[in-house]
């Protein structure tokens, strides 16, 4: 039997068939955990968010206000309840030129911080795992001021050290 030449056929082989299914059981499963993936960054970028935006504004309050002191006036104690200055410590009392004064310290997982009129101010709370500075002097008496800065949050943990440095 001869089949015509001139006419397409209609439907498809088992073959195309197959492969089509495949296909497209392919693209239903990378969509399906595509969308589980997804789902779950969402949840954890908005506790790491938080998480970065706490250690940012840390960072920055510590920044301007280290940068704006005065180096020479710049003490670290021991504690904020301690009086003689040490090198490394957990608080940090920053004068700057118009004389006002600020301090920084850890409270047990807060982060405060103490105008030079005693309103104490905490900024963050429950989160700080770590802050220390350290006080050192190069060969030529640059002061040179580390602070060593931790924040866990949900498990999630960030750990920085910043340098500040003052010329004499």
């Amino acid at each position: 039997m001869k089949y015509p030449t001139d006419k397409k056929a209609n439907g498809f082989t088992l073959v195309e068939l197959s492969i089509a299914i495949v296909i497209s059981s392919i693209i239903a499963l990378s969509a399906g955990s595509l969308l589980l993936f997804s789902s779950n960054q969402s949840t954890l970028s908005s506790v790491d968010t938080q998480t970065i935006r706490d250690h940012a504004l840390i960072t920055r309050l510590l920044s301007e206000n280290i940068k704006a002191g005065m180096g020479d006036h710049s003490y670290i104690f021991a504690s904020s309840s301690q009086s003689t200055p040490v090198s490394s410590g957990s608080c940090i009392q920053i004068m700057t030129p118009d004389s006002s004064v600020r301090t920084f310290y850890k409270d047990a997982n807060d982060f405060v911080m103490l105008d030079d009129q005693g309103h104490e101010t905490r900024i963050v709370r429950e989160i700080l795992s770590k802050l220390t500075f350290t006080e050192s002097y190069t060969s030529d008496s640059t002061k040179i001021i580390n602070v060593a800065l931790g924040i866990n949050q949900n498990g999630d943990a960030i750990e920085t050290n910043h340098y500040y440095f003052f010329r004499n």
